[in-house]
């Protein structure tokens, strides 16, 4: 699946009129990932996702079922989006899940290595103008933020800790200036030490970081 729309409503109207468009919709593959995940795995464009949601939207428990799903690695179709940074499609499932109920369900959840939406949007791979979103977005729960920034995956690091490892200035200032200062857990996550003994100023003379960063 590359976002080829038109060739992607052909077959699925085909499959709509052949009655299997319900066993195709809800596909899994061995990896464990539905038609969610490829749509963000893929970079596809708007129109595909907006397509996709369109044939389930009358179905909330299969549109729960595919929003919620973990592929083998822990990371629901949301996840992914946030890791490419699709803010269109961002957009539309987080409407989506709260319509749905599920909102918080999909921003809490920790794959298999333990991160986060956060862990995941502060990669390098996810643009600024997605990452001010989603944490704009959070701020409007101060519990889910605290919890989300808090968070220390497999190796010990909170979102800060990777935003400073992958060098990334913006992430880091929002994270500092307009989180952690107004939680009052700024101290926690400055000193957070990581598996290796690690901490944000050792991550910030590491080779991806400018003197800015320090």
């Amino acid at each position: 699946m590359h976002g080829h729309i038109n060739n992607i409503k052909s077959i699925l109207e085909e499959s709509g009129n052949l009655k299997i468009l319900d066993s195709f919709i809800m596909n899994e593959n061995i990896l464990g990932k539905n038609i969610l995940h490829y749509i963000a795995f893929e970079s596809c464009n708007d129109n595909t996702l907006t397509c996709a949601l369109s044939l389930i939207n009358n179905d909330p428990a299969k549109m729960k079922k595919l929003l919620l799903k973990r592929d083998n690695e822990g990371n629901t179709p949301f996840d992914l989006m946030i890791i490419i940074g699709q803010i269109f499609n961002i957009k539309s499932i987080l409407e989506e899940s709260g319509n749905l109920g599920i909102r918080d369900s999909l921003m809490m959840n920790e794959n298999e290595r333990g991160r986060n939406i956060l862990h995941q949007a502060v990669w390098k791979y996810c643009n600024d103008e997605a990452f001010t979103y989603m944490l704009n977005f959070i701020k409007s729960d101060r519990v889910i933020l605290e919890n989300l920034l808090s968070k220390r995956d497999f190796r010990g690091d909170t979102p800060l800790n990777v935003a400073v490892r992958f060098g990334q200035t913006n992430k880091v200032k929002s994270i500092l200036e307009e989180s952690c200062d107004k939680l009052g857990i700024l101290d926690q996550i400055i000193i957070n030490e990581n598996e290796t003994g690690c901490n944000v100023l050792h991550q910030a003379t590491e080779d991806l970081c400018d003197d800015e960063m320090l």
